[in-house]
C-alpha cells in the first residue's frame, strides 16, 4: 500500500520566495499581495534561524539539555558484523557520514566497544534517510519513560521530545504542536500568524536551535502533519490514504489484507472489518470469500465518505455514545457546538479473548474504560457525559461491586463522569453508529411512492438488516396487491445468494433466504437486482430515519418497529386449564404449589402448624436424634412431604433447636467455672490427639454419642432407653458417604418414619397391599445394584478424604541410621520457653504406615512406636 511520510507537509500549491542571496524558502500562493509581503519580510528578519549546511547547526549547551546513555553494567559491548550495501547506498552513506563529520556531530574511532550499522530508507521525494540499528544498545539501556505526545506515531526517541517540550514550554498547544523534531505553528487569523512566527524564531534563536529551509513550509491555510489533514475546519482524513485503499483491488494474499484503517476518522471501525481480522487470525490458505469481498466494498464505501473531526471547545462538556456487540466495541466523542453534535473522535476495538463473554453491561462499561484510557486528555480537560440507555452508572456505583467491575469503578473514579439518557441525535454520523435500520421505498404504476423505515429492537448484524428490507418491502408490495416485483439492493452477497450465484454458509442467512423464496411466489414474476450504493441513497437515509427522529416531529413515511427478526417463527402452545374446585385440599393446594396462606388467621396457623409438627417429629421426635438441617431436608423429603419453603423452614428450626446447638462455650464461660470453684469441682479441658481406633467404626460411635447426648438432655431419661430411638433415626437417615439409608441397603426400601403415622404420606394414603408385594420384589432384585452404587459413592468419598488429608501433609520417608528430633511430650514442657523437640535419636526399625522404633544414641530403646507427624530430621 506504500509508505507515508509523517512529517508536515502543505496541502496546498506552494512557491519559492528569496530571503537572502542564493537562499530561498517556500510559502504558500493562497495569500493575498499584502499578507505575502509582511511574511516576506518577516522571514528576512530571521534568515539567521535556518541552518543552510550541516555546519551551520550549533551545539545544543549541554547545561541545558544532554543526552546521556545509562549503559547497564552487566550488558556485554556488541560490534555488529558489517552489512553490505549496494552502490547507490554506499554513495548515499558516505554523503551522510560526510555531512555528519563536517559539522562536528560524528567523528572517527579506531578501536569501538559498540558498534552499529546504518540502515537506509527511502524517502518519499526519493532521497535516502541513513538511520542507525541500535537493537543491541537498546537492550542494554533502561527505557526512558518520558511521554510522547498522544498521537498514534511513537517511534521516535523521547529525549529530543524532552528538548522541545522545554524550549516550546509557553507555546505549546497555544499555537504551537511539536511532535520531537516536528512543529507546526498555528493561527486563528493571517495578521495573527505573523506575530506566532516571530514569536517562534525568537524562541528558537535562544536556545540556538535551527530550521531546515528545505522541509519548511509558510503560510498555508491546510498542511498535512503525522498523516493527517489539518484545516480549518478540523482533522481530516490524508486523501492520499483513502484513495490508495478505494482503489485498490481485491487482495490476493494475507500480506495484502494487512491494511491499516484510518480508525479514529471511521464510526465502529473494528465492527466493519471484523471479517478482514477474523480472517487474518486463521493460518489456512489464503481463499478470498463473497463475505469478505462485502466487507472490504462496505470499508471502501465507507473511506469515500469520512467526516471530519473537530477541534473541541473549552468552555463546552464533551458527550460519548458507547454500543457493543458479541465481538466489537465501540465509541464516538461528539461535542455539541451551534446545536449541532460534530464528531471529536471514534474508537472501535475487538473484543479478546475473556471478553467475547462478558455480559453487555460488562462489555459498555468496558468500552468507557478503554475510551478514558485512550484519550485521557480530553477526559481530565472537559466534563465528560456518557449518554446510553444502560444502567452503567448505577452498576458502577453499587456499594457491593466486586471483580473486574469494582476495579474499573475505582479507575473511573478519577474523572469527571455524568450518564444521561441517550436521547435523539443531531448527526447523521452518530445514526451511523448507534443504529443502522432498514429502508424501503416502493414505486408503483402511476406515480405511487411508498416509502417505509424499519427500526430493529434486537441486533442485527449489516446482512441480516439487508434481508428484513428485503423481506418487509416484500411484504408491503403484496399488501399492495402487486403480482410483479422488482427489487434493488445495495448488498452484492444478498443479491448474489437470491440470484443462486453465492451460496449462504451462515444458517442464519439460509434461513432469510428460505423465507425470501417463500414469499416470491406470491408475485407472478420476482427480480432482484444490485445497485450500486450511490443509487440507493434514498432507501440509505431511510435506514437512519428512526435513529435521527426528534420527539414530537411528524413524518410523512410508515414506521414500523420490529421486535425480533423474521425468521423466528411463532410457536403454538396449548394450555391445560383446569377448574378449581372447592375442597377441604383446596387451601393446602394453594399453599403448596403457590406459597398462599388463608386470610383467615386461624386457617393459616393450622395449615402452617402441620409443617412444624412433620419438622419437631422428624428432628427430635420419637425416633429422632437432632440431625441437621440438610439431613433433616433430605430425611423429610425422602417421606414424601414437600412444602415451598421446606429448606428454609428446616434450617430455621433446626438452628432453634436448643439440643442441637453448640453449648461448648457454655461449659468453658467464667459462670460455670466459678460454679465448680464454689462446689469444689475441678475443671480438666483435655483432648486426645491421634487416639488408636477403627476410623470407620469410631466416626459412626461419634453421630450415635452425639445423637444420644442430645436425647437424654431433653428427655432426662438413661442412654439405655434413648439408643434404640437414636439407632432408628441414624439407621433411617441418608449419609453422605453412601448418598443412602443403611436401612435401604439393607433391606431394599426406606422404612416408615414415626410422622408417617399421625401425618400421613403419599405412600400411606395411597397404599396397596398388591402393589407394595410387586413393589418389594423389585427392590429385592435391585438391591445388589443400590449397594454397588452405594460402595461407590463410599469409596469416592473415602478417595476425596485422602486427597484432602495428603494435600496438607508433608511426606517424611526415614531409614534405618537416621538422626531425628522426637516431639516433645507435655511432661517434658515445663514452661514456654522449654524445647518443642527434644533428641537426637536414631532410627532402628521401619514398623510401616509411618511408624519407626528409636533408640538413643547410647544405644537404650524408646519405648513404643512414633510416628512420622511426631519426628523430623536432625542436621548435625
Amino acid at each position: 500500500m506504500g509508505q507515508f511520510d509523517h512529517r508536515p507537509a502543505p496541502a496546498e500549491d506552494v512557491k519559492e520566495v528569496e530571503v537572502m542571496e542564493g537562499r530561498n524558502v517556500k510559502i504558500g500562493t493562497s495569500l493575498t499581495l499584502e499578507d505575502e509581503e509582511k511574511l516576506v519580510r518577516v522571514l528576512k528578519n530571521n534568515v539567521s534561524a535556518f541552518a543552510w549546511h550541516s555546519s551551520d547547526m550549533p551545539d545544543i549547551d549541554p547545561d541545558f539539555l544532554c543526552h546521556k546513555l545509562a549503559l547497564d553494567p552487566s550488558a556485554k559491548a556488541v560490534i555488529q558484523k558489517r552489512r553490505k550495501f549496494g552502490e547507490e547506498k554506499q554513495r548515499a552513506i558516505a554523503e551522510e557520514t560526510q555531512k555528519l563529520v563536517m559539522a562536528g556531530h560524528v567523528r572517527e574511532i579506531q578501536y569501538p566497544t559498540w558498534l552499529a550499522n546504518v540502515v537506509m530508507m527511502r524517502k518519499s521525494s526519493g532521497k535516502w534517510r541513513m538511520c542507525t540499528d541500535f537493537t543491541d544498545l537498546n537492550k542494554a539501556c533502561p527505557k526512558d519513560s518520558y511521554p510522547l505526545p498522544n498521537i498514534d506515531c511513537l517511534n521516535a526517541g523521547a529525549t529530543y521530545q524532552r528538548l522541545m517540550d522545554k524550549v516550546l514550554v509557553n507555546q505549546l498547544g497555544r499555537n504551537v504542536e511539536a511532535y520531537v523534531d516536528d512543529m507546526v505553528v498555528k493561527s486563528e487569523s493571517v495578521n495573527r500568524h505573523f506575530d506566532d512566527l516571530q514569536e517562534l524564531f525568537d524562541t528558537i534563536g535562544k536556545y540556538q536551535l535551527k530550521l531546515n529551509p528545505d522541509k519548511c513550509s509558510f503560510g498555508v491555510r491546510a498542511g498535512k502533519f503525522l498523516g493527517f489533514l489539518l484545516t480549518h475546519r478540523g482533522i481530516e482524513e490524508n486523501p492520499d490514504k483513502c484513495s490508495t485503499i478505494i482503489n485498490m483491488r481485491s487482495p490476493s494474499t494475507v500480506k495484502e489484507v494487512q491494511m491499516a484503517s484510518l480508525s479514529r476518522f471511521l464510526s465502529k471501525s473494528a465492527d466493519k472489518a471484523l471479517l478482514l481480522f477474523q480472517y487474518l487470525r486463521k493460518n489456512d490458505r489464503f481463499a478470498w470469500t463473497n463475505e469478505c469481498e462485502e466487507a472490504f466494498s462496505e470499508l471502501k464505501r465507507s473511506l469515500a465518505s469520512l467526516p471530519i473531526l473537530t477541534r473541541p471547545r473549552l468552555n463546552l462538556p464533551l458527550l460519548i455514545y458507547i454500543s457493543a456487540s458479541d465481538r466489537v466495541f465501540s465509541a464516538v466523542l461528539v461535542q455539541e457546538q451551534e446545536g449541532s453534535q460534530v464528531p471529536v473522535y471514534f474508537m472501535s476495538r475487538v473484543l479478546q479473548g475473556a471478553e467475547a463473554r462478558y455480559q453487555k453491561i460488562e462489555k459498555l462499561a468496558l468500552a468507557i474504560l478503554v475510551t478514558a484510557r485512550k484519550l485521557r486528555h480530553y477526559f481530565q480537560s472537559y466534563e465528560v457525559t456518557v449518554r446510553t440507555d444502560h444502567p452503567i452508572r448505577q452498576i458502577l456505583q453499587k456499594p457491593d461491586l466486586a471483580g473486574r467491575m469494582m476495579k474499573w469503578s475505582i479507575e473511573l473514579l478519577e474523572y469527571s463522569i455524568k450518564y444521561e439518557p441517550r436521547g435523539a441525535f443531531k448527526a447523521q454520523a452518530l445514526a451511523d453508529f448507534v443504529m443502522d435500520g432498514a429502508g424501503i421505498v416502493l414505486e408503483g404504476p402511476g406515480g405511487i411512492l411508498l416509502e417505509q423505515s424499519l427500526r430493529f429492537e434486537f441486533r442485527a448484524s449489516n446482512n441480516q438488516a439487508e434481508y428484513e428490507a428485503l423481506l418487509a418491502g416484500m411484504a408491503l408490495a403484496k399488501e399492495m396487491g402487486a403480482t410483479s416485483l422488482s427489487a434493488r439492493s445495495d448488498s452484492q452477497l444478498i443479491t448474489g445468494q437470491v440470484a443462486g450465484a453465492f451460496q449462504a454458509k451462515d444458517p442464519q442467512l439460509a434461513k432469510y433466504l428460505e423465507k425470501v423464496k417463500l414469499l416470491s411466489e406470491n408475485f407472478r414474476e420476482f427480480t432482484l437486482n444490485h445497485v450500486p450504493r450511490e443509487q440507493n441513497s434514498r432507501a440509505d437515509l431511510l435506514s437512519k430515519l428512526a435513529s435521527t427522529k426528534k420527539p414530537g416531529a411528524t413524518r410523512s413515511v410508515i414506521q414500523e418497529t420490529l421486535a425480533q427478526p423474521s425468521i423466528n417463527e411463532q410457536q403454538e402452545s396449548v394450555l391445560f386449564i383446569q377448574e378449581e374446585i372447592d375442597s377441604w385440599m383446596g387451601p393446602y393446594i394453594a399453599y403448596l404449589t403457590r406459597g398462599e396462606l388463608p386470610e383467615d388467621k386461624k386457617e393459616a396457623s393450622l395449615i402452617q402448624r402441620e409443617s412444624a409438627r412433620v419438622m419437631d417429629e422428624v428432628h427430635s421426635g420419637m425416633c429422632g436424634s437432632h440431625i441437621g438441617g440438610r439431613a433433616l431436608v433430605y430425611k423429610v423429603a425422602r417421606a414424601g412431604y414437600f412444602w415451598p419453603s421446606l429448606r428454609n423452614d428446616c434450617v430455621n428450626w433446626v438452628q432453634k433447636c436448643d439440643g442441637f446447638s453448640d453449648n461448648g462455650t457454655q461449659f468453658a464461660s467464667a459462670r460455670v467455672r466459678d460454679f465448680c470453684q464454689q462446689i469444689g469441682i475441678r475443671m480438666t479441658f483435655t483432648s486426645v490427639e491421634h487416639p488408636q481406633s477403627n476410623g470407620q467404626a469410631e466416626s459412626a460411635n461419634k453421630v450415635i454419642l452425639s445423637g444420644l447426648k442430645k436425647r437424654v438432655q431433653d428427655s432426662g431419661a438413661s442412654w439405655v432407653e434413648e439408643l434404640p430411638r437414636v439407632l432408628w433415626s441414624y439407621h433411617t437417615t441418608v449419609h453422605s458417604s453412601t448418598q443412602d439409608t443403611p436401612f435401604n441397603l439393607v433391606y431394599g426400601t426406606d422404612a416408615m418414619i414415626t410422622i408417617e403415622i399421625t401425618e400421613p404420606s403419599v405412600r400411606a394414603t395411597t397404599f396397596s397391599e398388591e402393589e407394595s408385594d410387586q413393589g418389594r420384589r423389585v427392590d429385592l432384585v435391585l438391591i445388589a445394584e443400590t449397594r454397588e452404587r452405594a460402595r461407590i459413592n463410599q469409596v469416592a468419598a473415602q478417595r476425596r478424604a485422602v486427597f484432602k488429608y495428603n494435600t496438607k501433609v508433608v511426606p517424611r520417608d526415614f531409614v534405618v541410621g537416621d538422626l531425628v528430633l522426637k516431639r516433645a511430650q507435655l511432661t517434658q514442657i515445663r514452661n514456654k520457653l522449654s524445647p518443642k523437640w527434644v533428641g537426637p535419636y536414631k532410627i532402628d526399625d521401619v514398623v510401616g504406615k509411618g511408624a519407626y522404633r528409636l533408640r538413643t544414641l547410647d544405644g537404650g530403646m524408646i519405648p513404643r512406636t512414633w510416628n512420622a507427624t511426631n519426628l523430623r530430621f536432625y542436621y548435625s
